[in-house]
């Protein structure tokens, strides 16, 4: 055997830290978006003669070619980007045939003011501040626009269309304010987010040295629900009552918030005891699961007695064995007198 001597190494570089590399943030103003930034009952209003309906925290920004809106709150600058066919087709209605690129800028702020006065009144009133249309050169040479949001309109019966609003910290303050005081937060419903749901047949509190010893063909009894009943078990938050017919699952009750587990919140502990010691007497659960489910956000608000939810089609006939949300075998449940136990098929042992 001949043995070759490794060439030249290359060179070690430092590597540079991610967070060096990522963009700072001041936390102030991350609280200050996200205030504006949560979901509200759309604000409903009229202009023009036309209903309006604002969205709030819309997703998207302006468009390409939107026109710029500056505005004053009390002393601070806020910029509207508008799409161009909306706010022209606004002005057009008080200039008439006359385009408004004709306009000098003071001119132009004037007639956006008029077209907006609707708005602008309540707003003042509201706010207890002046809110004006203002021309650039009044304005400061760099105003701090450093928070933005994203409103959808709808004018009427024409298609929505995006409004960005940029805001100083000081006027994003105020805005969000009022969003607060006046527009209730309006949940996501998240209709892609799925819960994870399990039929339960029965339980048992066991040690680790009990789980450590249990072999196929062993027997566990159970604590179970009378009456053929089974158990819903969401996100370990809730539970309901309920009974299968192999395909899917009734509850009999709305779901309730899972009550604290008592019995292990209260089990004492030998400070003299070992570290092994301690271990082996860690207090488990198995959970015989009969089956799972998968509940939308929207399904959990609406489930009470009479629901039925599919049952999510299991590969292998009896239960599946789990510890402490864990799977780790397969059991078959069997009578045990009057009572309930599992027999254990396959176990992994931790």
């Amino acid at each position: 055997m001949t043995c070759k001597e490794p060439g030249p190494w290359p060179e070690a570089r430092p590597v540079k830290p991610l967070v060096d590399s990522l963009e700072a943030v001041d936390p102030v103003l991350v609280k200050l978006n996200n205030r504006l930034h949560q979901r509200r009952q759309p604000w409903v209003g009229e202009l023009a003669g036309q209903a309006l309906a604002v969205e709030w925290a819309s997703p998207g920004g302006a468009l390409q070619g939107s026109r710029e809106v500056l505005l004053t709150l009390g002393q601070e600058p806020l910029r509207l980007l508008v799409p161009a066919q909306p706010l022209d087709s606004l002005l057009g209605d008080l200039l008439g045939q006359a385009p408004t690129s004709s306009l000098d800028p003071l001119a132009l702020t004037l007639l956006t003011e008029m077209a907006l006065l609707e708005l602008i009144e309540p707003l003042e009133a509201r706010l207890r501040k002046t809110l004006q249309v203002a021309v650039r050169s009044r304005l400061p040479q760099h105003p701090n626009f450093v928070v933005s949001l994203t409103v959808s309109i709808r004018l009427g019966a024409a298609p929505a269309f995006p409004v960005v609003l940029e805001m100083t910290p000081i006027s994003a303050h105020w805005v969000a304010s009022l969003l607060e005081e006046h527009l209730a937060k309006q949940a996501d419903p998240l209709p892609q987010l799925r819960l994870d749901g399990r039929i339960e047949a029965g339980h048992a509190p066991l040690s680790l040295s009990d789980l450590r010893s249990l072999r196929p063909g062993d027997v566990v009894m159970l604590d179970y629900l009378p009456a053929d009943q089974l158990r819903l078990t969401l996100a370990e938050r809730l539970q309901a009552r309920g009974r299968s017919d192999g395909s899917h699952f009734c509850l009999i009750e709305a779901p309730q918030p899972v009550p604290p587990d008592m019995e292990n919140a209260m089990s004492d502990v030998d400070s003299n005891a070992s570290l092994d010691s301690q271990l082996d007497d860690l207090p488990l659960k198995l959970v015989c699961q009969a089956g799972s489910v998968e509940v939308s956000l929207a399904q959990l608000r609406e489930l009470g007695a009479g629901s039925l939810l599919l049952l999510t089609p299991q590969l292998q006939d009896g239960v599946e064995l789990l510890v402490n949300g864990r799977k780790l075998g397969q059991g078959q449940l069997v009578r045990i007198g009057d009572g309930l136990g599992v027999r254990v098929l396959s176990f992994a042992t931790p």
